[in-house]
């Protein structure tokens, strides 16, 4: 939700920025606009995949020396035994790992493109600020459908949620980890996702 927004909005701030500085018709005079639009968004999408490998990487660096650091700022014994045990995480399956980045991959590239059309539509920072909210709607409504998809999966709203694009990149990879999905329904979600996207 968090990576979609901040990058979203980094991927208008770039199409306002060339467009007002003129140098998207120096760009467009070599390259075809569908070019631009898709390197705008590869390119801070590659920006953000980098600051999120940063992250996980120094949470992974935490959660290895947990039990060192825990005993370096004095925690009981129990809770340096328990994390040295690796008691406190569970594991997670790889499944998992590749269904959360195929939804963040298609959230991002759907939203981002959603966003670059807003700067592109924008004359002004201001006037792109104003024009946000009918993109971010959905988005939000999906991060409402979260909390309904975790207590019933199989529920109207989660099924709904994890079908339509909009919402889909929120609400699939809860409902798909919890209660399992069709796969059916989880390749037809992908794949409106991504078409989305594309159109």
């Amino acid at each position: 939700y968090m990576s979609v927004l901040l990058y979203g909005a980094s991927v208008m701030n770039g199409v306002l920025e060339e467009k007002r500085d003129r140098i998207v018709e120096l760009i467009v005079s070599s390259i075809r606009a569908e070019q631009l639009m898709l390197g705008k968004v590869v390119g801070i999408g590659a920006t953000g995949v980098l600051q999120m490998s940063i992250w996980v990487a120094f949470a992974a660096l935490l959660i290895i020396n947990a039990p060192q650091l825990a005993s370096l700022f004095n925690a009981p014994d129990e809770v340096v035994e328990t994390l040295a045990a690796g008691g406190l995480l569970p594991s997670v399956p790889l499944s998992v790992g590749i269904l959360f980045v195929i939804y963040c991959a298609g959230g991002f590239f759907l939203y981002s493109t959603m966003y670059a059309v807003l700067g592109a539509i924008a004359t002004t920072s201001q006037e792109a600020q104003q024009l946000v909210f009918p993109v971010i709607m959905p988005l939000i409504i999906g991060f409402f459908l979260v909390p309904m998809a975790t207590q019933n999966p199989d529920g109207g709203a989660a099924v709904i949620g994890s079908l339509v694009p909009f919402t889909s990149p929120m609400v699939m990879p809860v409902r798909a980890i919890i209660g399992g999905v069709p796969l059916l329904q989880l390749f037809l979600s992908i794949a409106l996702l991504i078409g989305t996207g594309l159109a």
